[in-house]
C-alpha cells in the first residue's frame, strides 16, 4: 500500500501537490490548477494556511532527504574544487 509523502522529484515549493498527484496517480500540473484555482476561488488566505498545513502534516519522503543529502556532497565538492587556489 502507497503512503501520501512529498515528492522526491518534482517539487516546485515543498512537494506537496507532487505529492498528492504521485499518491492518486494523476498529472503534478493539475494537481497545481486546481489547488490555484481552489486557492483563489476561496480567497488566498485560505489557500495558503492549508497549504501550510498540509506541508507540516504530509511528511517527507525518505528518498527525498537522502537525495537533499546527496546534492549537497556534490556542490560542496564542487566548490571545494573551485575555490581551491593551486600551488606553484
Amino acid at each position: 500500500m502507497k503512503k501520501l509523502a512529498k515528492s522526491s522529484k518534482d517539487v516546485n515549493i515543498s512537494g506537496v501537490c507532487a505529492g498528492i498527484a504521485e499518491y492518486s496517480k494523476i498529472n503534478s500540473t493539475w494537481i497545481r490548477i486546481i489547488f490555484v484555482l481552489v486557492t483563489i476561488l476561496t480567497g488566498c488566505i485560505i489557500g495558503i494556511i492549508t497549504y501550510i498545513l498540509l506541508g507540516r502534516i504530509i511528511p517527507d519522503n525518505p528518498l527525498r532527504d537522502s537525495r537533499v543529502q546527496f546534492e549537497r556532497i556534490q556542490e560542496k565538492k564542487y566548490l571545494n574544487e573551485f575555490l581551491t587556489i593551486p600551488h606553484g
